[in-house]
């Protein structure tokens, strides 16, 4: 039975009705002379809608105690355990923790056989949080909940049922190492379809725990498991924990995985290990091994790129010279383009002079050299000369365009007045049109102006 929180204007302005003199200082809070059980009820929400979760569970019990036999007593007992384990949260307080317990076993004395399914969630909450706290009993409830949830089969049970099992696993997060571990393990070999969010919680929660037997886990899930989004967690999880098998173990994931989905993840939990030169001969393997799709082998390079260094520069120029693969060569250009060293802007400038590579990689190479911070744009004069092509010439003026530098806009002005190809004039006077230069807005005056 899910509560709603939310009143509606004509409540509210009637519970505004209601108010009256607070009472002095030291004074017994009673209820409001003539109000009955709803208002009190009504005014406990509204404080709960207000996050005063103080006042509510305040609210509550004056509602309790003083109609114990009211229709909306019930609802007040829930309603003030839940408002006392918010404040709990808040606090940290082991005392609204146990008021709420209180609250809570009064509220299921009164339901009788059939509670709220919400409540067996609360109660699960509140005994997770008093465990973090370092509760015996709570602990040795949680693990209780945790052990039966981890042997339980099939896939009955309602929505409300299936956050009861995700609160009772929560609990595990304080528990140890040694108690956690095996029922986190009891639950991932429960491979039902009905229970993918659940192992999907449980894939994280093992990933925190220091145990010598959680990345064996966590790959036989990564290999195994049905679902897809339960394998890719624990592939992403195994990079986050602190085994030395780790590195292994997504290598071995990443040549072997009939999933590219599973196999890109590997690439990505590769990288979070980086600078370790095993997870960069891992990547390295990826980007030459022709038999991976280009767009995996494309990732690998990508996180290479990443780290950049002159010996990455180094083994890029290889490949990018053995690959036919136009894609792979892109992908090659851009993370080139991350290494703040001249040798990786001249090769740059080289890709885009080789008429023997085809026009979009010579592309590619001018647009990543014009990008960087540092780039000596009368280099681009010679390619601009020698283009061979319109598309190359084209980048060269928009890369120009794209520079602040004053040697930057004399190009373009150059191009504009005396290029013997008018498409190629018309293109740069388009570009100074766009420069926000003095020089520019009166270069094309004078040639609106020329007689």
């Amino acid at each position: 039975m899910k509560k709603f929180l939310r009143l509606s204007t004509t409540l509210a302005i009637l519970l505004a009705a209601l108010g009256g003199p607070a009472p002095a200082q030291g004074a017994k809070t009673s209820p409001p002379a003539g109000a009955g059980s709803d208002q009190l009820y009504l005014t406990g929400r509204t404080a709960m809608t207000d996050g005063d979760y103080r006042k509510a569970a305040t609210l509550f019990k004056q509602l309790v105690d003083a109609y114990p036999t009211s229709k909306s007593t019930s609802e007040a007992l829930y309603w003030r355990s839940y408002s006392l384990f918010q404040q709990g949260s808040a606090d940290r307080s082991a005392a609204a923790y146990s008021d709420a317990l209180t609250a809570l076993d009064q509220y299921a004395a009164i339901a009788g056989k059939s509670p709220a399914n919400d409540a067996a969630d609360l109660r699960a909450r509140i005994r997770a949080a008093q465990a973090k706290l370092g509760n015996a009993d709570a602990a040795g409830e949680v693990a209780q909940s945790a052990k039966r949830l981890s042997q339980a089969s099939g896939c009955s049970g309602s929505a409300a049922d299936e956050e009861t099992r995700m609160a009772a696993l929560e609990g595990l997060l304080s528990m140890n190492s040694d108690d956690a571990v095996p029922i986190l393990k009891q639950v991932l070999k429960r491979r039902d379809a009905c229970r993918v969010d659940l192992r999907r919680k449980a894939v994280w929660m093992i990933s925190q725990k220091e145990a010598p037997d959680v990345a064996t886990t966590l790959l036989d899930v990564a290999r195994n498991d049905p679902s897809l989004d339960v394998r890719t967690d624990a592939v992403f999880w195994l990079s986050q924990t602190r085994s030395e098998k780790v590195i292994p173990m997504l290598d071995s994931i990443l040549f072997s995985a009939g999933d590219e989905q599973i196999r890109k993840k590997a690439v990505f939990s590769l990288s979070q290990q980086l600078p370790d030169e095993r997870a960069a001969q891992a990547l390295r393997r990826a980007v030459e091994d022709e038999r991976l799709p280009a767009d995996l082998r494309g990732e690998a390079v990508f996180w290479l790129g990443n780290t950049p260094s002159n010996a990455n520069l180094e083994y890029f120029k290889s490949v990018f010279k053995k690959s036919a693969d136009n894609a792979l060569r892109s992908r090659i250009v851009q993370a080139v383009s991350n290494t703040p060293t001249p040798e990786a802007a001249n090769w740059l400038l080289d890709v885009a002079r080789d008429k023997s590579y085809d026009v979009d990689t010579r592309k590619n190479a001018l647009f990543w050299a014009g990008q960087r911070k540092s780039f000596d744009v009368n280099q681009l004069s010679s390619i601009y000369a020698q283009a061979g092509d319109d598309a190359i010439k084209d980048q060269v003026i928009f890369v120009y365009s794209q520079r602040s530098e004053a040697a930057a806009t004399d190009k373009l002005m150059t191009i504009a007045k005396s290029d013997p190809d008018v498409a190629m004039r018309k293109k740069a006077l388009f570009w100074l049109g766009q420069k926000n230069d003095p020089r520019a807005k009166q270069f094309i005056l004078d040639l609106i102006n020329k007689p």
